[in-house]
């Protein structure tokens, strides 16, 4: 009987002493969670019902959660995704190095931030760095939306390489990677960058349902691409399709004070 009351007490000590440790963690990802992205807006045209979505409060602790062997979790329907590729330099012919013209992120960042936020809906939108590692974790999430911007290539998906440098992915290399993934990852995708109708093209014919992105002989002006963005996002947010979205991002471009040729930057979409 001692022998069995000093195990029982054992086990107990250390089923307390591991739900301490679960729970100090859990805390812990809370925090980098909460500074890491925010809760805005849900895309209601991504989904017609939230049966499959599981909310902050009625998600179970770590200890307690249990899946059956041939159990998934469903991918979150709320979540946003932006890759911002920045790298600073490129490689030209002769093996010199060049530097990429700079591009104004911030705004961009911000404007997400607000078309979202004006909503009052509830989005979880993040932002990370272009790299290949970063896109792939993108995709074994399963998040929503994807949201990428860059600069434009008409041969492939730049990058960054993580040193500084582009990484010129190539659109075979991203169906493949997409494929072995097991089919595509996203709802929607908008590839915001010049050049990038087979980008799109790509994410398409890999079983995207929506891919939004500028023409191929196109280079799009900064002032037009943030106006669409803007306008897109706000429509989406509040319910609009996104055929409806798309025609009223559009029409924002043409719309915009002091852009030249307006008419033929909205046609560039």
């Amino acid at each position: 009987e001692v022998f069995e009351e000093r195990s029982r007490s054992i086990i107990l000590n250390r089923f307390i002493s591991d739900a301490k440790k679960i729970n100090v963690e859990g805390r812990r990802k809370s925090v980098v969670s909460r500074r890491s992205s925010r809760r805005l807006s849900r895309l209601s045209w991504i989904s017609d019902t939230d049966d499959n979505s599981i909310s902050e409060q009625s998600l179970p602790s770590f200890e307690y959660l249990k899946l059956d062997a041939d159990e998934k979790l469903e991918a979150k329907t709320d979540t946003l995704t932006v890759l911002f590729s920045a790298p600073l330099v490129f490689e030209d012919d002769r093996k010199k190095l060049r530097p990429f013209a700079k591009l104004d992120f911030d705004m961009e960042r911000e404007l997400l931030w607000q078309c979202l936020k004006e909503a009052s809906r509830d989005i979880e939108l993040s932002f990370d760095s272009a790299t290949h590692d970063r896109l792939l974790a993108t995709m074994t999430k399963r998040c929503s939306c994807l949201h990428y911007s860059g600069h434009g290539h008409p041969m492939y998906l730049p990058l960054e390489d993580g040193k500084g440098g582009a990484n010129w992915f190539e659109h075979k290399k991203l169906r493949n990677l997409i494929d072995q993934g097991g089919g595509a990852p996203f709802k929607f995708v908008f590839v915001s960058a010049c050049y990038s109708e087979l980008a799109g093209e790509t994410f398409a014919s890999a079983g995207v349902p929506h891919v939004v992105c500028c023409k191929q002989e196109s280079e799009l002006k900064d002032t037009a691409a943030l106006a669409f963005t803007r306008q897109f996002y706000l429509s989406l947010a509040v319910g609009h399709t996104v055929k409806d979205a798309f025609e009223h991002g559009c029409k924002a471009v043409r719309a915009t004070p002091n852009l030249k040729n307006a008419e033929l930057e909205m046609e560039k979409f």
